[in-house]
């Protein structure tokens, strides 16, 4: 790109457009291009555009946000905000430099929309998936070269899914008044991430025959959803083991993609951690019908000489279908209890409260992190902070455990 913008200070810098007082529009979609280099794509990350109604810095709110690192070329992000805005601006990330070659803020003409998309209300994992865009010619001339596309961005993770042509998307001439369509086919594999889709239409035209690449640009969407690909659960997800005793659970899969499903489990071993309990088939697959359950019966041993301490037993789930890459299905963990000697991070409870963040089973208070009090490492127990309380049912008992990081085993 021959433009680019560069605030000197890495702090504080916006670049924009004034629509004027009698202009105030909304925003269906902005298309950016970054610099031209590595550097100019890391900076536009994290960035944000805005619409202002008081001024160009006042009365400003977020219509659209650089999630992760731009691709060098145009993007778009579409935006989902029904308000009217005189001012439209750029504003670098928080602690970064704006930096930005092109922006267009784009917006259907006044009193007409002449792109429209008509989807799903719900998309499916490996499903026929069709998209229809439509653009209207609104004016009184004709125009040319007309080019429609389609492009579906997750809002989740602003993946950009690919998509297909099911008829021509190029029209050399549409007339005054005059309606062409696409229909296209939407890839969602298995591995797209499930949440909000924004189904975004683009037309690009020309006013006069033969201007080569396409001067105008006009654009619309709908909002669509895709659930999940696939459920899964053990059923119970907590068993009790002494030394010797064995325990039975069952993995059960629910398949709600378009296609059957090859789900794979392997039992993640970690024999220091987990002497002596293992779950068996530690391996194993099993393929799912689409819209179906199917349920694998699973044992979970603890051996004569098992350890005292029970961290949970886990499998690592991987699914695919046929002709399509395998992905990471997530886990699932089977929590493991003494009999005689229960971890109260074990137990169900009733009630729990901390006085700040979340009550966590075998981890440092509303972390992931392992808990360490007095520079000593704890395997089981639970985190709080301060003033907590957690009520925990054992038999007809009601156990109240006043808190803190160290683990308490009844006994």
């Amino acid at each position: 790109m021959d433009t680019n913008f560069l605030y000197a200070e890495p702090n504080g810098g916006y670049t924009g457009i004034d629509l004027g007082a009698e202009h105030a529009s909304t925003i269906s979609m902005v298309r950016f291009f970054p610099g031209a280099n590595d550097k100019e794509l890391d900076r536009m990350q994290g960035g944000r555009f805005e619409g202002c109604t008081d001024g160009p810095t006042s009365g400003c709110r977020t219509i659209a946000t650089v999630e992760d690192k731009p691709e060098f070329g145009w993007n778009q992000i579409a935006v989902d905000d029904a308000s009217r805005f005189r001012w439209l601006r750029y504003v670098s990330p928080d602690d970064g430099y704006t930096s930005v070659a092109e922006i267009e803020f784009l917006a259907p003409p006044k009193g007409s929309r002449q792109v429209t998309v008509d989807g799903p209300k719900g998309l499916r994992h490996l499903g026929d998936n069709q998209v229809v865009t439509s653009y209207r010619n609104t004016s009184d001339q004709p125009v040319y070269d007309v080019r429609l596309g389609l492009s579906p961005q997750s809002t989740q993770d602003l993946a950009t899914r690919q998509v297909r042509a099911l008829d021509d998307s190029t029209f050399g001439t549409v007339k005054p008044g005059q309606t062409v369509s696409t229909r296209w086919q939407v890839d969602v594999p298995l591995s797209a991430a499930s949440g909000t889709y924004h189904l975004v239409g683009n037309a690009a035209y020309q006013q006069q025959p033969g201007q080569g690449e396409p001067l105008q640009h006009s654009s619309g969407f709908t909002s669509t959803t895709l659930g999940q690909s696939l459920t899964t659960r053990l059923a119970p997800s907590v068993v009790a083991l002494d030394p010797g005793d064995s325990a039975g659970t069952q993995l059960q899969i629910t398949n709600h993609a378009a296609r059957a499903v090859e789900v794979t489990w392997d039992e993640v071993r970690s024999p220091t951690a987990n002497p002596g309990y293992t779950i068996r088939p530690a391996t194993g697959t099993v393929k799912i019908p689409a819209g179906e359950t199917r349920s694998t019966g699973l044992t979970a041993s603890a051996s004569a000489g098992a350890g005292e301490t029970t961290p949970p037993l886990r499998l690592n789930l991987t699914a695919g279908a046929a002709g399509r890459p395998e992905m990471r299905a997530g886990s699932e963990e089977l929590r493991v209890r003494s009999r005689l000697h229960p971890y109260l991070s074990d137990l169900e409870w009733t009630e729990a409260t901390s006085e700040w963040d979340v009550v966590t089973r075998d981890t440092y208070v509303g972390s992931s992190e392992p808990m360490t009090l007095n520079g000593v490492r704890y395997q089981k127990g639970l985190g709080a902070a301060g003033n907590s309380r957690r009520l925990v049912r054992s038999g007809e008992a009601m156990l109240a455990d006043d808190g803190d990081d160290r683990d308490r085993r009844r006994r």
